[in-house]
């Protein structure tokens, strides 16, 4: 065989090799190296790179997810409204303690000096035969849990009773009248069946003529650790 002839043989060689290798491997410009050379793609490659490109998009979808329910979870108790109730209606708190809220036609703060006309808010309480134990702030300024809207006119109580026969000798039945030097704060309440809580408003003559709403923030701690807000429609 002379040199011509092998020549050829080599070259054609060469060509064949060069077509089965291009079935097996695949060149991209995405393939394309920083120094511009390319490298080679494989099948196997290709897959490899599919399932990472996927797996990094369902990261992203559920990192999205969890910052939606976050934000959305955040925001429950911010957009929770006073829960809006009509004056007699019986509510449940704490899973065991009944409350109903009245208005009362005469006023047995008898001594107290007012400037407007009285108008006294009864909370009846029943704590069942097991008792029960809340707790709200009692101030004669803004700053008291219990307090009556006349109007647009945020009014804070005068003076208070608390009437609960389960005390025993304790119940005195006391007029307390609500001094802003001495302010009662924090009233927390332990009882057992049913006692009732007198709130005294002082009421102007033109207050008098506009809608009343009587709004309270309690505090359950026993039978159940839980807070209410209500807006009573007197």
């Amino acid at each position: 065989m002379n040199s011509r002839t092998y020549a050829k043989l080599r070259r054609s060689y060469i060509e064949v090799r060069a077509r089965e290798f291009s079935l097996t491997t695949t060149t991209v410009l995405a393939d394309r190296e920083p120094s511009g050379v390319f490298k080679r793609s494989t099948p196997r490659n290709q897959l490899a790179k599919g399932i990472i490109a996927v797996m990094k998009r369902l990261i992203v979808l559920i990192a999205i997810a969890a910052l939606s329910t976050t934000a959305v979870y955040s925001q429950g108790p911010a957009t929770d409204a006073p829960r809006q109730v009509k004056a007699g209606e019986v509510i449940q708190l704490g899973g065991a303690i009944n409350l109903r809220v009245t208005k009362s036609a005469k006023s047995p703060f008898t001594g107290v000096k007012m400037q407007g006309a009285p108008l006294v808010v009864v909370l009846e309480f029943d704590g069942g035969k097991q008792g029960a134990t809340l707790s709200y702030k009692l101030t004669p300024d803004a700053k008291s849990d219990l307090y009556l809207m006349s109007g647009a006119q945020k009014l804070a109580p005068l003076a208070v009773i608390e009437d609960f026969p389960a005390w025993g000798a304790d119940n005195d039945k006391e007029i307390e009248v609500l001094s802003p030097k001495e302010s009662v704060g924090s009233v927390t309440l332990s009882f057992g069946q049913k006692g009732t809580v007198s709130l005294l408003f002082d009421v102007s003559a033109e207050q008098a003529k506009t809608p009343q709403r009587f709004s309270l923030m309690l505090h359950t701690i026993k039978p159940n650790n839980e807070k209410y807000s209500l807006v009573v429609n007197l």
